[in-house]
């Protein structure tokens, strides 16, 4: 596993999360607010893509630190820059990982947890398993082939929020393919975290 990009959002007020970040085709943009993430629109989708790097590789994973519990929202994966990916969605009180093809959400595999602010929540596709983990622990398990991340989807993490109440703070991506430098640190200043893998 190599942890490729870290972003704690550490950065003045922005109607997008930055330069790295691409919003998805279709979809409202996240934004900073006091050092942290969330939606720009409420009761929409608002999903950015990580895309400094280029596409990693398609076995990948995103996690991210719960800042503020809320409806909907969560890391993504094998993301194209337009509106595929898959979703783990945390609405308070279940995991839930959607498929999103050309924009229509389809859920997978849901598991019931207990959130709080604070959580770490980790998502991870290698081929067709789908694995979440909350601080640690893990939650859905399962196979999809819907997204291979070459012929349908890409290879981008990222976020996605349906509400303004759900805050997001230490991005962290990666993937499983060895790689001889291996952190690109996106905030100056950002600490260098290790995925709850």
């Amino acid at each position: 596993m190599a942890q490729l990009a870290v972003d704690d959002f550490n950065r003045a007020n922005a109607s997008t999360l930055g330069s790295r970040w691409t919003k998805l085709s279709g979809f409202n943009d996240l934004q900073v607010i006091s050092s942290q993430a969330k939606a720009t629109t409420a009761d929409a989708d608002n999903v950015s893509a990580f895309t400094a790097l280029g596409a990693l590789n398609v076995d990948q994973y995103a996690q991210m630190t719960l800042a503020t519990a809320g409806n909907d929202g969560g890391p993504i994966v094998r993301s194209d820059t337009t509106s595929t990916f898959y979703l783990l969605n945390t609405n308070g009180a279940s995991y839930i990982v959607y498929k999103c093809l050309l924009g229509t959400f389809t859920s997978l595999n849901t598991v019931s947890v207990t959130q709080t602010a604070g959580d770490i929540t980790y998502f991870e596709v290698q081929g067709t398993s789908i694995l979440s983990k909350q601080n640690g622990t893990t939650r859905n398990n399962f196979t999809d082939l819907a997204i291979d991340g070459v012929i349908v989807g890409g290879g981008y993490p990222g976020l996605q929020a349906f509400d303004t109440v759900i805050v997001y703070d230490n991005f962290v991506a990666g993937d499983f393919q060895s790689h001889s430098e291996f952190l690109f640190q996106v905030a100056i200043g950002a600490t260098i975290g290790t995925a709850a893998s």
